[in-house]
């Protein structure tokens, strides 16, 4: 679990890594406004998807601390 959790992490991060890339090759001519925007909207759905993942975590792990054995 814990491999495939870093793994997702991973990828989020490099989703984001591209995203700043294309803003510097939109810069310097090399990407078109419409690259840059669909790099963003990839990294900003892996994001967002990656935080419900950890809430749904988190909300698991205080259940079950409240659960009395």
């Amino acid at each position: 679990f814990a491999s495939i959790l870093e793994h997702s992490i991973d990828a989020v991060n490099q989703l984001q890594q591209e995203a700043d890339l294309s803003v510097v090759k939109f810069g310097h001519d090399q990407a078109t406004l419409d690259e840059v925007m669909i790099s963003f909207q990839k990294a900003k759905f892996a994001f967002d998807a990656l935080t419900q993942i950890r809430n749904k975590l988190l909300d698991a792990f205080e259940e079950l601390q409240r659960m009395r054995i």
